[in-house]
Parts: structure tokens; C-alpha cells; sequence
């Protein structure tokens, strides 16, 4: 199975479009997007949604999607309240469109993945409550420790393990430090991250909010790695790649656009 992995595309139909196109170029069956996918208020952020999801249908193509910081959460909060779900918890905001609550595991083609959305904007002191910036934007402590024991309790009952986490932010660990902003409540939340990437110990950890190339291995533990991928923003050349499950390869966006493949889906929600 392929899945195209996508970083932040901050309400930008056009970008959000061409990974829809990429997809079934590169055979990829459905999209993970790592936050900052654009849930704003607002005509222009239905206009988005209801564009993104005419090509996702007219492709067969699902995608789903952390909750960034840079999202409206009041909106977001009113769809898990009410909106359907999935099998596996996901909450539809479109007909291809899903959010994945922080915490959300699934299992695909005998792979398990989780998502754990929540970033901080350290730029809400330009911003207006409740109309740019929300402070539920935050991963808290108490969903930590829920994820957290929800490992714990997966491993002590013999549960496989997770093999892909996504994430939008990173951890407080990832080199480049020139990046990580230094302001307290970014590390703090960086910190939580930590906690839940150790906790869940996946093949594979993707994440965006950084809008910069990652590709290194994170020490979580005593000889315990985790591969962590960070993906570029919308409109940057490495905003995306393809992760194939069945040979645990990720490569940052191909060079190259195969000629010869169809695409297949895997309609498992």
C-alpha cells in the first residue's frame, strides 16, 4: 500500500489539489496530512474544503488530516461532536475529508498508524480569539497521559505495536535547533510531544509546523531509535512524499512521475 504524506498546506487549493494528483500519479490510495491544513472560518474556507474535496472524489481518493495549530478549533470541535465518524474513529468533515483526534489509531493493510494533532502559534498575540487563533490549538498534559496509558495498556495486553505516528508538531529533540522557537510554551508542548513519540515508539514519525526537511533518527530510549520525517510547507519542493507500508520505505517527493502505474485504492473507513 502507498500513502503520499503531506506537510502543511494552510488553506491553499491549488497545492491541496496537485497532492490529489500526485497521488494517483504515484499510485499512492489515500493522503496524510500533517496540520495546518486550512479548517478556517468563513466562506473561503468552505469554498476550500468543498474544492479539495470534489478532487479527492472525482480521484477515489481519501484524505485524512492532523489538526495544526493554525486551525479553527470551534469549528473542528463542533464537527467531533456531531458529524459521523469512521470504523476507527475518524470524524468526516467532507465526504473525503477526515479529521484524526488526537489519540486516533487505525490499522491498514496489517499496519497501524495514530495521529496526534496540536501545535502552538507563537504568533497569537497578532492574532484575534476565536477568529485567528484558538486555545485548543494545544496537545494538554491530561491527552498526553491518555495516550500515553493507552500504550502502556497496548503493550502489557500483547496489542501490536503502532508503525507510523503522525504528528504537526515536532520533538523538542530535532536537530537544527535554529528552528525549534524558543518561547516556553513551544518547548513545553515539544516536551509533550516527546512523551507520546517515546510512549508509542512507532517505525515512523512524520510531522509539519517546521516547514523544513527532516530525516533523522530520534533517540527515544535506552538503544531505541524512532525514523522521524519532517516535511516542507505548501509550495516547497519536499511538502510531500510516499510512504509504501508493504517495504517501510518513505522517500521525500520523487523526482520523477511514473507513466505506467494505475492507481488502487484501499477503501478500508
Amino acid at each position: 500500500m502507498k500513502v503520499l504524506i503531506a506537510g502543511d498546506i494552510h488553506g491553499n487549493a491549488y497545492e491541496s489539489i496537485k497532492l490529489v494528483s500526485h497521488a494517483v500519479s504515484h499510485n499512492a490510495s489515500v493522503i496524510i496530512q500533517c496540520g495546518d491544513m486550512g479548517i478556517w472560518p468563513g466562506f473561503d474556507g468552505i469554498e476550500y474544503l468543498d474544492r479539495l474535496n470534489y478532487a479527492l472524489r472525482e480521484h477515489n481518493r481519501n484524505l485524512l488530516f492532523v489538526p495544526g495549530n493554525h486551525e479553527d478549533y470551534d469549528q473542528l470541535d463542533w464537527y467531533e461532536k456531531n458529524a459521523p465518524r469512521s470504523k476507527a474513529g475518524q470524524v468526516y468533515i467532507r465526504s473525503h475529508i477526515l479529521m484524526v483526534p488526537r489519540g486516533c489509531y487505525w490499522k491498514w493493510n496489517g499496519r497501524y498508524f495514530m495521529g496526534v494533532g496540536g501545535a502552538v502559534s507563537v504568533d497569537r498575540q497578532w492574532r484575534t480569539r476565536g477568529k485567528s487563533w484558538w486555545p485548543q490549538e494545544q496537545l494538554t498534559d491530561t491527552e498526553a497521559d491518555g495516550i500515553v496509558a493507552n500504550m502502556t495498556d497496548r503493550r502489557k495486553n500483547g496489542r501490536p505495536n503502532i508503525d507510523y505516528l503522525f504528528t504537526h508538531d515536532c520533538s523538542d529533540k530535532t536537530p537544527f535547533r535554529d528552528r525549534l522557537k524558543p518561547d516556553v510554551d513551544s518547548k513545553i508542548h515539544r516536551q509533550r510531544m516527546d512523551r507520546v513519540i517515546k510512549a508509542v515508539a512507532p517505525k515512523f514519525h512524520f510531522h509539519g509546523h517546521m516547514h523544513t526537511k527532516y530525516d533523522w533518527m530520534n533517540p527515544v530510549g535506552d538503544d531505541q531509535w524512532v525514523q522521524t520525517y519532517g516535511l516542507e510547507c505548501d509550495g516547497m519542493l519536499n511538502n510531500w512524499g510516499i510512504l509504501n507500508t508493504d517495504t517501510d520505505h518513505f522517500g521525500f517527493r520523487p523526482l520523477f512521475t511514473p507513466s505506467t502505474e494505475t492507481a488502487q485504492v484501499d477503501d478500508n473507513f
